[in-house]
């Protein structure tokens, strides 16, 4: 079976921010950010309630800005950080891919080896090099044991019956395949 495809920038966008989602990395640098948004808002916090009176108008300022800060970190924790993550992304996005945006690719899935190709590569793997397949809502993420990702979106299946190839051989060769068809960024 051959597939043939072009990835466009949102699809290694979606690529990047489904391995950054699934990251230590990415886990981290929230975390870090959080806590340091955290330290910050105690540290203002008892000083407002140590010093009430430094507030003439309103005696209720600390409380206010309680509220306020749990509303920042949970806008900064579940919103701004990955808004931040994405823009990031897309900043260096060109960099990265650019010898593979807009560029036709082919893959052919043989019976012992799968055969990458584009404008200006080759890659062939055997299957037990395959770690584990994801399959996403509209992309198959292949994983090699080398660190390559291949991904391959489910718009170049021309058929139901290319699609029902590659599951069989998934299970022939008893290749690790992970359902991820509601993650979301």
């Amino acid at each position: 079976m051959q597939l043939q495809f072009k990835l466009e920038e949102q699809d290694f966008l979606n690529f990047q921010l489904y391995c950054g989602d699934k990251s230590r990395d990415f886990f981290n640098f929230r975390f870090k950010y959080i806590l340091n948004l955290t330290i910050f808002y105690v540290v203002v916090n008892v000083f407002l309630f140590i010093n009430k009176s430094f507030f003439y108008f309103d005696e209720n300022m600390p409380y206010y800005f309680t509220i306020m800060s749990i509303i920042s970190l949970l806008y900064c924790y579940f919103f701004y950080s990955k808004i931040y993550y994405k823009k990031n992304i897309i900043k260096n996005l060109d960099k990265l891919y650019e010898q593979n945006i807009d560029k036709i690719s082919t893959i052919q899935f043989e019976k012992e080896k799968i055969i990458k190709t584009d404008s200006y590569s080759k890659y062939e793997t055997e299957y037990n090099s395959i770690e584990f397949i994801e399959e996403l809502k509209d992309y198959f993420y292949f994983k090699i044991k080398s660190g390559v990702r291949i991904i391959v979106p489910k718009s170049s299946f021309q058929s139901v019956e290319n699609y029902k190839t590659l599951k069989d051989l998934i299970l022939a060769h008893n290749i690790l395949l992970i359902n991820e068809k509601e993650w979301k960024w």
